[in-house]
């Protein structure tokens, strides 16, 4: 299961660094969380999210009795109190720039904040989680850096993400018209169309296909300079993790099952060619995602 599909659980707002910016665009973005509690009590979902994070959870050894920080949570809290239920860590806090300050369990709890610079002390964490919110936060690097202050020796990381900006579907189209929403599911542009073609071509094309001018055009210019993606490649997060002061346990891609049917399987070999002699250097397009797990190192172990 991968959380980062808007038909099952919507991408979740986090920290850009334009801060009053950020509020309006949460604003557009955040109205779909409300599915996701809607989401959370059906009960097929439920089994399928416990499942989920029983397993990825195995590699840094759960949730039980740890202090664990959710990056980019929910606005209603959802996960996080998921969590709480059904996994007992000790305390869990959810943060979103957007968020309220507000208790949501008995040992969860939700806080306006920033991940690039917060109010928690030093190896305060025993655990940090983050579910589709990496692929949005402008300045990952500081966030990377943040994260390490406040986890503890020997403590986790655990981000899984996407869809990255390298992918074919990497704009993660998101807008609203007249009052309904369209998303990377509802209207299937050309594989890599915010890599390889201009706003006004994109927006030509969906006059072509019948679509509202008004909304061709805010497609076009959504996917070509998308304001809620840090618009950065594979290789990108890599070289950042490499960076950061952070032991990679694993750093792997992702493919989603059910968008790689929708978009790869138009991907020929002459587009990988068009996209690497564009972006020289990158190779690694057909990532949907990143799944990582990294650890704050012990002082003093080799």
């Amino acid at each position: 299961m991968s959380l980062h599909s808007n038909r099952r659980v919507a991408t979740l707002a986090a920290p850009l660094d334009d801060v009053q910016g950020l509020r309006s665009r949460v604003r557009r973005v955040a109205g779909p969380l409300v599915s996701a509690v809607a989401w959370i009590r059906n009960r097929k979902a439920r089994r399928e999210l416990t499942q989920w994070l029983e397993t990825v959870s195995v590699p840094f050894g759960g949730f039980e009795n740890k202090v664990v920080l959710d990056v980019g949570t929910d606005l209603p809290g959802t996960l996080a109190g998921f969590v709480a239920k059904r996994f007992a860590p000790r305390e869990i806090i959810g943060i979103n720039p957007a968020a309220t300050d507000r208790t949501i369990a008995p040992n969860a709890r939700l806080e306006k904040g920033d991940i690039l610079h917060t109010r928690f002390p030093d190896a305060y964490f025993d655990l940090i989680f983050s579910s589709s919110a990496f692929e949005h936060i402008t300045g990952l690097d500081r966030g990377l850096a943040e994260m390490h202050r406040i986890l503890k020796p020997g403590g986790f990381l655990f981000s899984h993400f996407g869809p990255i900006w390298s992918t074919s579907y990497g704009h993660h189209m998101w807008v609203t018209h007249k009052g309904r929403l369209y998303t990377y599911w509802d209207i299937i542009l050309p594989p890599f169309s915010h890599l390889l073609m201009p706003a006004a071509e994109i927006e030509s094309l969906l006059i072509d296909r019948k679509y509202d001018r008004e909304l061709s055009r805010i497609v076009g210019e959504y996917v070509t300079s998308s304001p809620e993606q840090n618009q950065l490649f594979f290789e990108d997060y890599e070289e950042l993790v490499a960076r950061s002061d952070f032991e990679a346990v694993f750093f792997k891609g992702y493919d989603h099952p059910e968008m790689a049917a929708i978009y790869n399987a138009h991907v020929d070999a002459a587009l990988l060619d068009r996209l690497k002699a564009a972006y020289p250097g990158r190779k690694n397009f057909s990532y949907d995602g990143i799944t990582m797990l990294l650890r704050k190192r012990i002082t003093g172990a080799r």
